[in-house]
């Protein structure tokens, strides 16, 4: 922690602390108590990079409110925000500051008559008072927060809110550390999912109160709520949101498993990769590749065309050769215009970036399926998949291609979803 007195929150490089010579790459966190009155206040923050400004009931809680934040690189400059305080009372603030690379410097204000004024500045009527937290370390660089305002605290809920493709084994848990000043009222916790009440179990080992919940999740978006009362009588509740993945039909059913080798939903919808749900490689997105939510297809992957690709790891797929059986199925909306030999799937090439030996390879392209075996093209020529006969209303058709006892079969259908199929057979 880079703490830098009462008041002297005007920092370059800041407080002088160097890191091998060098403020590139460095964190620091600024705490203070903020005296406030009801009402709306204007804060802001100048930064040279980012920063993150919280208030909540200790600086380490993680249900603290965010009322300011700029996220990336800059040169020194300002972000505003307005908040407001319904109750006069001191307010534990915490600025979360980082620099990058280059220049290093925060100043943290509000606005006074529509001027800014640094936090608890002595010689300007009107500015915000700040002190320091009992017990806290001033003049002097600690690294490990010594800080608090003794209140009980949140420090961790899973899933976390927004995550994506948690397993529907997964529990609900949110851990409490208990503080000098209060502690969690175990009798009063209260655990919902997707607004009905949930059997909790809640836990405690010394200062750290586990609340948890195991009765398995819904495929689908959760919403969940935890409540609480403090030993000092003050509630606290917090709802947060997370995604089960769904588990695609036929998935994990039957026959269809056995050999699996490359299983890809495309149901993540941001992010550079695409999960394999059949536990191989992950597909790495690269350049022109964009997450789209198609209304009739859910989430599907969008090419430019231009230098787009996903890259699923040349072991995935592994070499097709005349003795082997092998099966693959994916859903494509080919626009026009494209070359004839852009691949739009396929394991054209080696591991190793060159050909097979002998050359033998699955690809799609816009105009042909083209299979390789033993060095020899057996290519199947057929119109542009955009304008092929029996192309799906909403431009959507499913490929299949398959190969068992030395034949190839290709199909063109229609189906509900979007993914991605490889199978391999022993």
């Amino acid at each position: 922690m880079v703490w830098c007195g009462v008041y002297v929150v005007r920092v370059f490089n800041p407080c002088g602390v160097m890191v091998y010579d060098s403020t590139d790459g460095i964190v620091g966190e600024y705490l203070t108590l903020l005296q406030l009155d009801a009402g709306v206040y204007t804060f802001g923050v100048n930064s040279d990079d980012g920063f993150r400004a919280t208030i909540g009931a200790n600086y380490n809680d993680i249900l603290a409110q965010e009322v300011g934040v700029f996220e990336g690189g800059r040169g020194a400059g300002n972000t505003q925000f307005t908040f407001y305080i319904s109750e006069a009372g001191l307010y534990p603030y915490r600025v979360l500051w980082y620099a990058g690379g280059g220049g290093a410097s925060i100043e943290i204000f509000s606005l006074v008559d529509g001027e800014r004024v640094l936090i608890n500045d002595p010689d300007v009527e009107g500015a915000i008072k700040a002190y320091t937290p009992k017990g806290a370390t001033v003049d002097e660089q600690i690294t490990e927060r010594d800080a608090t305002t003794g209140r009980a605290a949140v420090v961790s809920i899973t899933p976390a809110p927004g995550e994506r493709r948690v397993e529907s084994s997964s529990p609900i848990e949110v851990v409490v550390n208990n503080g000098s000043a209060s502690t969690v009222d175990q009798s009063s916790v209260k655990l919902t999912l997707n607004g009905e009440d949930v059997a909790a179990d809640v836990s405690r080992s010394g200062d750290i109160v586990t609340i948890s919940y195991t009765g398995g999740l819904a495929a689908e978006a959760n919403t969940a709520t935890v409540s609480f009362k403090e030993s000092n009588g003050i509630e606290r509740s917090a709802e947060w949101s997370f995604e089960v993945k769904v588990t695609k039909p036929g998935a994990a059913a039957g026959t269809l498993t056995n050999g699996l080798i490359g299983h890809w939903p495309l149901d993540e919808g941001d992010g550079t990769t695409a999960a394999n749900a059949a536990g191989g490689a992950d597909a790495e997105l690269y350049d022109g590749v964009e997450w789209i939510d198609d209304p009739e297809r859910g989430m599907v992957l969008s090419f430019d065309g231009v230098d787009g690709y996903a890259d699923a790891g040349a072991e995935t797929i592994p070499q097709m050769t005349q003795d082997n059986d092998f099966t693959w199925s994916v859903w494509i909306n080919q626009g026009s215009g494209n070359g004839p030999n852009n691949v739009v799937l396929g394991n054209r090439y080696s591991p190793g970036g060159g050909d097979f030996a002998p050359r033998e390879f699955i690809k799609y392209t816009p105009t042909q399926f083209e299979f390789h075996r033993d060095g020899g093209g057996q290519n199947c020529d057929y119109d542009d998949l955009a304008n092929s006969e029996g192309q799906c209303r909403d431009g959507w058709r499913r490929y299949q291609v398959y190969r068992r006892r030395r034949s190839v079969t290709r199909l063109a259908t229609s189906f509900s979803k979007a993914s991605l199929w490889a199978l391999f057979g022993e």
